[in-house]
């Protein structure tokens, strides 16, 4: 256990929002109400959005109305330093307590979370989604990137703003048990606790699927593009290609990175009518040369990003795809950076022809 004293103790000393502001450099900070208003590192504005107020409790809230953060002053801290709150938690302590002019307490070192039966996360998973469905301002960003059918149909999800999170929390705590949510990865408990969602600007619910269509791992995405943007539960890395659950056996395999490129294209091959299993990589360099199996006897197409890193993959892939007994093998690159830009470019274009 982390010495909740100690700990707490560095909370209260970084207690005064202009002194904070000031020793964290931020920039164009304001009077706002008790605290300070300031502009925002985390996503890079210029005019003021970050709010830094007192608690009850005395210590700080920060909060920023132009981006998805919030969290208190260790949260601040990791977000801008570029940490990860829970793995780093050690070094955000030390941070902390050299900004305020502390020793750095003994802390232990990062526990993984045990790792859930996948039986027990797939349902932990679905309960989630059932409770979360695609809504809101969610709903409304994956709509306007056009794949709003794909989403709606893969059952994606949508975590609410980080101050309507605690009911959704609270039930699945009542439902599964501290050990479950702490398996999961999904949730974490910090020293001044409730139980919170881990990363709870990443709002998007991706559910990444195995070929019986059980839920593997959960991923989530920010609206923004700050940074990381997109967040797997700890313990439960995605380990198989999206849509493993859809594939259907017709046309060619085609193979793109992630999960909104995998919509993307099922959206644009849809409109042209023409049959095809689209597989998302969880990531270039997570290839699996097993994942070629998928397209032995038929044909086969390297969909990746035009860039260098998906050129560089595209040779690997097709390596390992005329090895597996893929009927042909050819490099389809996107007309845009990626199928998600392209898909956003297409619709970009039909809004001006219909003005």
């Amino acid at each position: 256990m982390r010495d909740r004293g100690e700990v707490r103790a560095i909370r209260e000393r970084l207690a005064d929002p202009r002194a904070l502001a000031a020793i964290l450099g931020l920039r164009h900070v304001e009077r706002h109400g008790s605290g300070i208003i300031a502009a925002c590192p985390i996503h890079g504005n210029k005019s003021p959005s970050l709010s830094l107020a007192r608690r009850r409790d005395g210590t700080i809230w920060a909060h920023c109305f132009g981006c998805p953060f919030a969290g208190d002053v260790l949260s601040l801290i990791a977000a801008i330093r570029g940490y990860d709150i829970e793995r780093d938690f050690r070094a955000v302590v030390a941070e902390a307590a050299s900004l305020a002019s502390m020793p750095v307490p003994e802390l232990p070192a990062y526990r993984d979370a045990p790792t859930l039966p996948d039986a027990t996360f797939d349902a932990l998973a679905t309960h989630l989604l059932a409770l979360a469905p695609l809504r809101g301002d969610v709903a409304r960003y994956v709509d306007g990137r056009g794949i709003g059918r794909e989403a709606r149909a893969d059952g994606w999800g949508a975590l609410p703003p980080y101050r309507a999170q605690g009911g959704l929390v609270r039930a699945l705590l009542d439902a599964h048990g501290p050990d479950v949510l702490d398996g999961s990865g999904l949730c974490v408990l910090p020293d001044d606790g409730p139980w919170r969602f881990a990363r709870p600007g990443a709002r998007v619910l991706i559910p990444w699927r195995g070929a019986d269509g059980r839920i593997l791992s959960l991923q989530r995405r920010r609206l923004d593009d700050g940074e990381p943007r997109y967040v797997a539960p700890r313990g439960r890395p995605l380990s198989r290609p999206y849509g493993l659950h859809a594939l259907a056996g017709v046309g060619p395999v085609v193979y793109v990175e992630g999960s909104f490129d995998q919509c993307a294209l099922r959206r644009i091959l849809a409109r042209s009518r023409r049959p095809a299993d689209v597989l998302g990589l969880p990531g270039i360099e997570a290839w699996s040369a097993a994942w070629a199996e998928h397209a032995r006897g038929r044909d086969a197409y390297v969909a990746l990003d035009d860039d260098e890193p998906g050129e560089r993959a595209a040779v690997v892939l097709a390596r390992d795809l005329a090895a597996a007994g893929a009927l042909t093998v050819a490099r389809w690159r996107p007309p845009s950076h990626d199928w998600a830009e392209t898909l956003a470019a297409s619709a970009r274009s039909a809004r001006a022809s219909s003005e």
